[in-house]
């Protein structure tokens, strides 16, 4: 794109453009060659695959479309919301613009007026930072490939990251470490999500260990990692199912009632530990029923 002579916005654009087809592109064929290859072996229709295969990515991607902007839209109403209520418990009645259009610079606006603009205007102008990009929704792939999209369009790529990612890469292959990938992703992934990983690391090794000392083998340690991959499993959905529906309810102005104005670090504590007992109990105890 940059040979061709695109710059700005619309090279990268154009570059992140090509780069989502791409990779869309490859993991769809990995995953219908999967499919083909399994078909193949129990007799199925070829083309009866492809044709559900094509109806799968189209519905995949308008239900992600709309998700994503309920996701997006959601934080913003719900920050934008909170911020206003705050400058109106304060009595102030007035604010200058925050956002990042020079245009607009030193414009005040009436608490009122910011009420009847969209949601995305209202982002802008308190300077929230809300949706995609904010606190809850920071989106670390995302501002990667942005970072990165951008450095080749301007001719800043830091060429002596990429190669030395490239050696930790090949020497942690030579070293066998058992995920190499989870060690890339935990680089720029944000702390809360890498630190959950850990946790969930730590489940999985006291479970092996116990296993390993009560001589847990075949068929029942085989029961037991298929109990804790289904709550594992589960819990993941389960978690993605109440962010959507505290997302609807935050488009929809829905107010929830708050226990505490700020998370209780104890109790927290105790709901981790009690989850991590359940994870581990529930697979050793599945272990001891199988025959």
């Amino acid at each position: 794109m940059v040979g061709f002579g695109l710059q700005g916005e619309a090279a990268i654009a154009a570059v992140l453009g090509v780069a989502a087809f791409t990779c869309t592109s490859v993991s769809v064929a990995g995953e219908m060659m999967q499919d083909l290859k399994a078909g193949h072996i129990l007799g199925c229709t070829p083309w009866k695959m492809q044709v559900g295969t094509l109806f799968g990515v189209a519905s995949a991607a308008t239900v992600m479309f709309l998700i994503l902007s309920l996701l997006h839209l959601g934080d913003v109403k719900r920050v934008v919301g909170e911020e206003l209520d705050k400058l109106e418990t304060s009595q102030v009645t007035s604010v200058v613009y925050k956002g990042t259009n020079p245009g607009l610079a030193g414009k005040q606006y009436t608490l009122n007026e910011i009420r009847q603009l969209e949601p995305e205007q209202q982002n802008d102008i308190l300077g929230t930072q809300a949706g995609f990009g904010g606190e809850k929704l920071p989106a670390p792939q995302a501002s990667l490939m942005a970072v990165v999209g951008r450095g080749i369009v301007e001719a800043k790529t830091e060429l002596i990251l990429i190669i030395v990612g490239m050696f930790m890469g090949c020497a942690l292959i030579m070293m066998q470490v058992k995920s190499p990938m989870l060690i890339s992703v935990g680089m720029y992934l944000p702390i809360d999500t890498t630190f959950a990983i850990f946790l969930g690391g730590l489940m999985k090794g006291l479970v092996d260990r116990i296993a390993a000392k009560r001589s847990i083998e075949g068929k029942k340690k085989e029961a037991m990692d298929n109990v804790g991959v289904l709550l594992a499993s589960g819990m993941i959905a389960g978690e993605a199912l109440l962010g959507l529906l505290f997302a609807g309810l935050a488009f929809a102005e829905i107010k929830l009632f708050h226990v505490f104005d700020s998370p209780w670090y104890l109790a927290s504590l105790v709901c981790i530990t009690l989850i991590g007992l359940f994870m581990v109990l529930v697979p050793l105890k599945r272990a001891g029923q199988s025959e």
